[in-house]
Protein backbone atom coordinates (compact mmCIF):
# COMPACT_ATOMS: atom_id res chain seq x y z
CA UNK A 1 0.00 0.00 0.00
CA UNK A 2 1.46 3.31 -0.92
CA UNK A 3 1.17 6.18 1.52
CA UNK A 4 1.66 9.81 0.95
CA UNK A 5 3.83 12.09 3.06
CA UNK A 6 0.77 13.77 4.58
CA UNK A 7 -0.67 10.63 6.13
CA UNK A 8 -0.29 10.00 9.86
CA UNK A 9 1.87 6.96 10.54
CA UNK A 10 3.08 5.68 13.89
CA UNK A 11 5.68 2.93 13.76
CA UNK A 12 6.75 0.74 16.64
CA UNK A 13 9.51 -1.82 16.34
CA UNK A 14 8.26 -5.08 17.83
CA UNK A 15 10.11 -8.37 18.17
CA UNK A 16 8.74 -10.85 15.71
CA UNK A 17 8.46 -14.52 16.11
CA UNK A 18 11.52 -15.04 14.04
CA UNK A 19 13.72 -13.04 16.27
CA UNK A 20 13.69 -10.03 13.95
CA UNK A 21 11.73 -6.80 14.08
CA UNK A 22 8.63 -5.64 12.24
CA UNK A 23 6.89 -2.32 11.85
CA UNK A 24 3.52 -1.70 13.44
CA UNK A 25 1.47 1.29 12.44
CA UNK A 26 0.59 3.49 15.43
CA UNK A 27 -0.08 6.69 13.71
CA UNK A 28 2.24 9.61 13.04
CA UNK A 29 3.66 11.57 10.18
CA UNK A 30 6.13 9.64 8.12
CA UNK A 31 8.95 11.62 6.75
CA UNK A 32 8.20 14.69 8.96
CA UNK A 33 8.87 15.76 12.55
CA UNK A 34 7.13 13.71 15.28
CA UNK A 35 4.36 15.37 17.18
CA UNK A 36 4.44 15.04 20.98
CA UNK A 37 0.94 14.30 22.07
CA UNK A 38 -0.46 15.97 25.18
CA UNK A 39 -1.20 12.57 26.71
CA UNK A 40 2.46 11.65 26.54
CA UNK A 41 3.43 14.86 28.29
CA UNK A 42 0.97 14.19 31.06
CA UNK A 43 2.41 10.72 31.58
CA UNK A 44 5.93 12.08 31.77
CA UNK A 45 4.89 14.73 34.29
CA UNK A 46 3.10 12.16 36.43
CA UNK A 47 6.15 9.91 36.51
CA UNK A 48 8.34 12.85 37.47
CA UNK A 49 6.05 13.75 40.36
CA UNK A 50 6.06 10.20 41.70
CA UNK A 51 9.85 9.97 41.52
CA UNK A 52 10.17 13.30 43.27
CA UNK A 53 7.87 12.20 46.08
CA UNK A 54 9.80 8.98 46.51
CA UNK A 55 13.10 10.81 46.75
CA UNK A 56 11.82 13.39 49.22
CA UNK A 57 9.87 10.89 51.29
CA UNK A 58 12.70 8.38 51.40
CA UNK A 59 10.40 5.70 50.03
CA UNK A 60 7.34 4.28 51.65
CA UNK A 61 6.51 1.11 53.40
CA UNK A 62 4.16 0.05 50.64
CA UNK A 63 4.84 -1.91 47.52
CA UNK A 64 7.00 0.73 45.94
CA UNK A 65 10.58 -0.42 46.32
CA UNK A 66 13.04 2.21 47.39
CA UNK A 67 15.96 2.41 45.03
CA UNK A 68 18.84 0.54 46.64
CA UNK A 69 21.56 2.98 47.45
CA UNK A 70 25.11 1.82 47.99
CA UNK A 71 26.61 4.02 50.66
CA UNK A 72 30.34 4.12 50.96
CA UNK A 73 31.06 5.14 54.51
CA UNK A 74 34.16 7.25 54.73
CA UNK A 75 35.76 6.51 58.02
CA UNK A 76 38.25 9.24 58.45
CA UNK A 77 41.08 8.36 60.76
CA UNK A 78 42.50 11.52 62.16
CA UNK A 79 46.18 11.23 62.91
CA UNK A 80 47.18 13.93 65.28
CA UNK A 81 50.58 15.01 64.18
CA UNK A 82 51.28 17.15 67.16
CA UNK A 83 54.74 18.24 68.05
CA UNK A 84 55.32 16.75 71.47
CA UNK A 85 58.16 17.89 73.64
CA UNK A 86 59.27 14.75 75.44
CA UNK A 87 60.02 15.48 79.06
CA UNK A 88 62.05 12.73 80.74
CA UNK A 89 59.69 10.65 82.79
CA UNK A 90 60.76 10.27 86.36
CA UNK A 91 57.86 8.25 87.75
CA UNK A 92 55.99 6.40 85.04
CA UNK A 93 54.13 3.15 85.51
CA UNK A 94 55.14 0.68 82.82
CA UNK A 95 53.36 -2.38 81.50
CA UNK A 96 54.55 -4.17 84.63
CA UNK A 97 51.67 -3.71 87.08
CA UNK A 98 51.96 -1.68 90.22
CA UNK A 99 52.43 -4.19 92.99
CA UNK A 100 52.48 -4.33 96.75
CA UNK A 101 55.18 -6.08 98.74
CA UNK A 102 54.18 -9.65 99.53
CA UNK A 103 52.38 -10.23 96.23
CA UNK A 104 55.21 -12.07 94.46
CA UNK A 105 58.15 -10.81 92.37
CA UNK A 106 58.24 -7.04 92.53
CA UNK A 107 60.17 -6.47 89.29
CA UNK A 108 59.72 -7.91 85.77
CA UNK A 109 62.97 -9.89 86.12
CA UNK A 110 64.49 -11.78 89.02
CA UNK A 111 67.46 -9.80 90.30
CA UNK A 112 68.67 -11.83 93.27
CA UNK A 113 68.26 -8.72 95.42
CA UNK A 114 67.10 -8.00 98.93
CA UNK A 115 66.67 -4.34 99.75
CA UNK A 116 67.79 -3.29 103.23
CA UNK A 117 66.95 0.02 104.85
CA UNK A 118 66.90 1.79 108.19
CA UNK A 119 63.73 3.75 108.81
CA UNK A 120 63.79 7.18 110.36
CA UNK A 121 62.98 5.74 113.81
CA UNK A 122 65.88 3.26 113.63
CA UNK A 123 63.83 0.20 112.67
CA UNK A 124 65.48 -2.04 110.10
CA UNK A 125 63.40 -3.38 107.19
CA UNK A 126 64.40 -5.93 104.55
CA UNK A 127 62.38 -6.55 101.34
CA UNK A 128 63.03 -9.49 99.01
CA UNK A 129 62.46 -8.22 95.47
CA UNK A 130 62.20 -11.73 94.01
CA UNK A 131 59.50 -13.04 96.37
CA UNK A 132 57.89 -9.88 97.71
CA UNK A 133 58.50 -10.99 101.31
CA UNK A 134 59.50 -8.36 103.82
CA UNK A 135 60.38 -8.18 107.50
CA UNK A 136 61.13 -5.53 110.11
CA UNK A 137 63.08 -5.54 113.35
CA UNK A 138 64.12 -3.13 116.06
CA UNK A 139 67.89 -3.62 116.44
CA UNK A 140 68.42 -1.33 119.42
CA UNK A 141 65.94 0.63 121.54
CA UNK A 142 68.12 3.71 121.12
CA UNK A 143 68.06 3.48 117.34
CA UNK A 144 70.51 2.45 114.64
CA UNK A 145 71.91 3.85 111.41
CA UNK A 146 73.95 3.08 108.33
CA UNK A 147 77.24 4.86 108.68
CA UNK A 148 79.11 3.85 105.51
CA UNK A 149 78.80 2.60 101.98
CA UNK A 150 78.31 -1.14 101.60
CA UNK A 151 77.53 -3.26 98.54
CA UNK A 152 77.71 -6.86 97.41
CA UNK A 153 76.79 -8.13 100.87
CA UNK A 154 74.26 -10.77 101.97
CA UNK A 155 73.40 -9.04 105.24
CA UNK A 156 72.93 -5.45 106.30
CA UNK A 157 75.53 -3.85 108.58
CA UNK A 158 73.93 -1.52 111.10
CA UNK A 159 75.65 0.70 113.60
CA UNK A 160 74.34 1.31 117.13
CA UNK A 161 75.73 3.37 119.99
CA UNK A 162 77.75 0.42 121.28
CA UNK A 163 78.30 -2.11 118.51
CA UNK A 164 77.89 -3.17 114.90
CA UNK A 165 75.06 -5.58 114.09
CA UNK A 166 74.45 -7.72 111.00
CA UNK A 167 70.81 -8.17 109.89
CA UNK A 168 70.08 -11.00 107.44
CA UNK A 169 67.28 -11.45 104.89
CA UNK A 170 64.84 -12.72 107.55
CA UNK A 171 65.70 -9.85 109.92
CA UNK A 172 67.60 -12.11 112.28
CA UNK A 173 70.32 -10.07 114.03
CA UNK A 174 73.89 -10.98 114.94
CA UNK A 175 76.20 -8.81 116.99
CA UNK A 176 79.54 -8.83 115.23
CA UNK A 177 81.39 -9.01 118.53
CA UNK A 178 83.58 -5.95 118.32
CA UNK A 179 82.75 -2.86 120.28
CA UNK A 180 83.30 0.37 118.44
CA UNK A 181 83.73 2.49 121.58
CA UNK A 182 85.53 5.59 120.39
CA UNK A 183 86.26 3.89 117.08
CA UNK A 184 84.28 4.16 113.89
CA UNK A 185 83.66 1.87 110.95
CA UNK A 186 85.58 3.51 108.13
CA UNK A 187 84.70 1.03 105.35
CA UNK A 188 83.12 -2.39 104.95
CA UNK A 189 83.34 -5.07 102.30
CA UNK A 190 81.70 -8.44 101.86
CA UNK A 191 83.86 -10.25 104.42
CA UNK A 192 85.65 -7.60 106.45
CA UNK A 193 85.25 -4.14 107.97
CA UNK A 194 87.90 -1.55 108.77
CA UNK A 195 87.65 0.29 112.10
CA UNK A 196 89.48 3.53 112.74
CA UNK A 197 90.53 4.85 116.13
CA UNK A 198 93.21 6.94 117.83
CA UNK A 199 94.02 10.44 118.97
CA UNK A 200 97.74 10.95 118.54
CA UNK A 201 97.79 8.56 115.60
CA UNK A 202 95.08 7.21 113.36
CA UNK A 203 94.99 3.45 113.51
CA UNK A 204 92.88 1.39 111.10
CA UNK A 205 92.34 -2.30 111.87
CA UNK A 206 90.59 -4.84 109.67
CA UNK A 207 88.07 -7.14 111.38
CA UNK A 208 86.41 -10.28 110.10
CA UNK A 209 82.64 -10.04 109.78
CA UNK A 210 82.32 -13.74 110.60
CA UNK A 211 83.69 -13.67 114.14
CA UNK A 212 84.53 -10.00 114.73
CA UNK A 213 88.23 -10.72 115.27
CA UNK A 214 91.11 -8.73 113.74
CA UNK A 215 92.51 -10.26 110.56
CA UNK A 216 96.04 -9.01 111.15
CA UNK A 217 95.99 -6.20 108.60
CA UNK A 218 96.28 -2.69 109.99
CA UNK A 219 97.54 0.74 109.01
CA UNK A 220 98.79 3.59 111.20
CA UNK A 221 99.10 7.17 109.91
CA UNK A 222 99.70 10.58 111.54
CA UNK A 223 96.67 12.08 113.25
CA UNK A 224 96.95 15.24 111.14
CA UNK A 225 96.83 13.35 107.83
CA UNK A 226 93.66 13.35 105.77
CA UNK A 227 92.67 9.71 105.23
CA UNK A 228 90.20 8.22 102.77
CA UNK A 229 89.70 4.52 102.12
CA UNK A 230 87.54 2.24 100.01
CA UNK A 231 87.19 -1.54 100.05
CA UNK A 232 87.45 -3.20 96.63
CA UNK A 233 86.70 -6.91 97.02
CA UNK A 234 89.54 -8.24 99.22
CA UNK A 235 91.73 -5.18 98.65
CA UNK A 236 91.54 -1.87 100.45
CA UNK A 237 92.72 1.42 98.95
CA UNK A 238 94.01 4.14 101.30
CA UNK A 239 94.61 7.75 100.39
CA UNK A 240 96.89 9.48 102.86
CA UNK A 241 97.90 13.05 102.11
CA UNK A 242 96.59 12.63 98.56
CA UNK A 243 98.68 9.57 97.67
CA UNK A 244 96.77 6.33 97.03
CA UNK A 245 98.05 2.90 98.05
CA UNK A 246 96.35 -0.46 97.61
CA UNK A 247 96.81 -2.93 100.46
CA UNK A 248 96.41 -6.48 99.17
CA UNK A 249 95.29 -9.53 101.19
CA UNK A 250 98.85 -10.87 101.47
CA UNK A 251 100.04 -7.57 102.94
CA UNK A 252 101.73 -6.21 99.82
CA UNK A 253 101.39 -2.47 99.20
CA UNK A 254 101.30 -0.91 95.75
CA UNK A 255 101.32 2.81 94.90
CA UNK A 256 98.44 3.95 92.66
CA UNK A 257 99.26 7.65 92.22
CA UNK A 258 97.44 10.69 93.54
CA UNK A 259 93.73 10.77 94.18
CA UNK A 260 90.87 10.18 96.61
CA UNK A 261 89.17 6.74 96.55
CA UNK A 262 85.37 6.80 96.55
CA UNK A 263 84.13 3.24 95.97
CA UNK A 264 85.01 0.01 94.23
CA UNK A 265 83.75 -3.39 93.11
CA UNK A 266 84.87 -6.29 90.90
CA UNK A 267 88.45 -5.02 90.82
CA UNK A 268 87.48 -1.49 89.69
CA UNK A 269 88.22 1.59 91.80
CA UNK A 270 86.37 4.87 91.30
CA UNK A 271 88.37 7.87 92.50
CA UNK A 272 88.88 11.62 92.13
CA UNK A 273 92.08 13.27 90.98
CA UNK A 274 92.76 17.03 90.79
CA UNK A 275 95.95 17.76 88.83
CA UNK A 276 96.56 21.49 88.38
CA UNK A 277 93.39 22.10 90.48
CA UNK A 278 91.15 20.57 87.79
CA UNK A 279 89.25 17.70 89.38
CA UNK A 280 87.93 14.73 87.42
CA UNK A 281 86.52 11.28 88.04
CA UNK A 282 88.52 8.24 86.99
CA UNK A 283 88.03 4.49 87.02
CA UNK A 284 91.07 2.26 87.64
CA UNK A 285 91.22 -1.46 86.98
CA UNK A 286 93.41 -2.73 89.81
CA UNK A 287 94.37 -5.87 87.89
CA UNK A 288 95.36 -4.38 84.53
CA UNK A 289 96.18 -0.79 85.53
CA UNK A 290 93.82 0.60 82.86
CA UNK A 291 92.45 4.04 83.71
CA UNK A 292 89.27 5.55 82.25
CA UNK A 293 88.60 9.26 82.58
CA UNK A 294 84.98 10.17 83.18
CA UNK A 295 83.64 13.14 81.23
CA UNK A 296 82.30 14.90 84.33
CA UNK A 297 83.39 17.09 87.22
CA UNK A 298 82.68 15.59 90.66
CA UNK A 299 80.61 17.58 93.11
CA UNK A 300 81.03 16.94 96.84
CA UNK A 301 82.48 13.82 98.38
CA UNK A 302 79.41 11.69 98.91
CA UNK A 303 80.20 8.00 98.56
CA UNK A 304 78.76 6.90 95.21
CA UNK A 305 76.94 3.66 94.52
CA UNK A 306 78.74 1.20 92.29
CA UNK A 307 77.27 -1.86 90.60
CA UNK A 308 78.52 -5.26 91.84
CA UNK A 309 80.06 -6.02 88.43
CA UNK A 310 82.09 -2.79 88.46
CA UNK A 311 80.44 -1.53 85.26
CA UNK A 312 78.27 1.36 86.50
CA UNK A 313 78.37 4.03 89.17
CA UNK A 314 75.81 6.50 90.45
CA UNK A 315 77.70 9.67 91.31
CA UNK A 316 77.12 13.35 91.98
CA UNK A 317 78.60 15.66 89.37
CA UNK A 318 78.57 19.38 88.66
CA UNK A 319 76.57 20.66 85.69
CA UNK A 320 76.00 24.38 85.03
CA UNK A 321 77.06 25.20 88.55
CA UNK A 322 74.59 22.75 90.13
CA UNK A 323 75.04 19.33 91.72
CA UNK A 324 73.44 16.61 89.60
CA UNK A 325 73.16 12.87 90.01
CA UNK A 326 74.48 10.88 87.07
CA UNK A 327 74.92 7.32 85.86
CA UNK A 328 78.48 6.66 84.72
CA UNK A 329 79.70 3.87 82.47
CA UNK A 330 83.04 3.01 84.07
CA UNK A 331 84.27 1.19 80.95
CA UNK A 332 83.53 3.89 78.41
CA UNK A 333 83.56 7.01 80.56
CA UNK A 334 80.13 8.18 79.35
CA UNK A 335 77.66 10.02 81.60
CA UNK A 336 73.87 10.12 81.72
CA UNK A 337 72.14 12.56 84.03
CA UNK A 338 69.63 11.16 86.53
CA UNK A 339 66.59 13.27 87.34
CA UNK A 340 63.72 13.01 89.76
CA UNK A 341 63.61 10.60 92.66
CA UNK A 342 66.44 8.32 91.54
CA UNK A 343 69.17 10.70 92.63
CA UNK A 344 70.20 8.55 95.64
CA UNK A 345 69.63 5.19 93.98
CA UNK A 346 71.60 2.00 94.53
CA UNK A 347 72.16 -0.93 92.15
CA UNK A 348 70.41 -4.27 92.19
CA UNK A 349 72.54 -7.34 92.86
CA UNK A 350 72.62 -8.20 89.14
CA UNK A 351 73.60 -4.63 88.19
CA UNK A 352 70.63 -4.18 85.82
CA UNK A 353 68.39 -1.88 87.90
CA UNK A 354 68.65 1.36 89.82
CA UNK A 355 66.65 1.24 93.05
CA UNK A 356 65.46 4.15 95.15
CA UNK A 357 62.58 5.03 97.45
CA UNK A 358 60.14 7.83 98.06
CA UNK A 359 58.34 7.53 101.39
CA UNK A 360 56.84 4.00 101.28
CA UNK A 361 57.23 3.55 97.51
CA UNK A 362 60.05 1.62 95.86
CA UNK A 363 61.25 3.11 92.57
CA UNK A 364 63.03 0.86 90.10
CA UNK A 365 64.42 1.83 86.68
CA UNK A 366 66.31 -0.41 84.24
CA UNK A 367 69.81 0.75 83.42
CA UNK A 368 68.92 0.81 79.71
CA UNK A 369 66.06 3.29 80.17
CA UNK A 370 66.13 5.45 83.29
CA UNK A 371 62.86 7.13 82.32
CA UNK A 372 60.93 3.84 82.54
CA UNK A 373 60.29 3.77 86.28
CA UNK A 374 58.30 1.12 88.12
CA UNK A 375 56.60 1.91 91.43
CA UNK A 376 56.04 -0.67 94.16
CA UNK A 377 54.24 0.04 97.41
CA UNK A 378 56.16 -1.11 100.48
CA UNK A 379 54.82 -1.60 103.97
CA UNK A 380 57.64 0.41 105.51
CA UNK A 381 58.23 3.86 106.90
CA UNK A 382 60.36 6.37 104.99
CA UNK A 383 64.07 5.53 104.90
CA UNK A 384 66.92 7.90 104.19
CA UNK A 385 69.21 5.29 102.65
CA UNK A 386 68.93 1.93 100.93
CA UNK A 387 71.37 -0.95 100.61
CA UNK A 388 71.05 -3.64 97.93
CA UNK A 389 71.91 -7.06 99.34
CA UNK A 390 72.53 -10.35 97.55
CA UNK A 391 70.06 -13.16 98.22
Amino acid sequence: MRRTADEDVDVELVDGDGGGTRAVELGGRAGGPRRRRPELLLVVLAVAVVVTLLVVDGGGTGSVATPQTTTTERRTTTTRRTTTTRVPRTTTTTSWPQLTAGSGPLLPTLTGTRLGMVEVDGTVAVVDLDTGDQCRTRVDPNGSWLGWHQSGRRDLLVQTNSSTVAVDGQCATRDLGFSTGNAWVAAAGERTAWLGAGDTDQRFVEHSLDDGQPTGREVTVPATAAVWLAVVDDDVVFSVGGDMTVLEPDGDRRALGTGTPLAGAAGVLLYVSCPRLACSLLALDLDTGRRTTIDATPSGWEAPAISPDGRWARVVIERSGLARAALVDLRRGTVREITGRLERAVFSADGRWLLSSDADVLLAAPIDDLTDVIEVELDVNPAERLVALRR
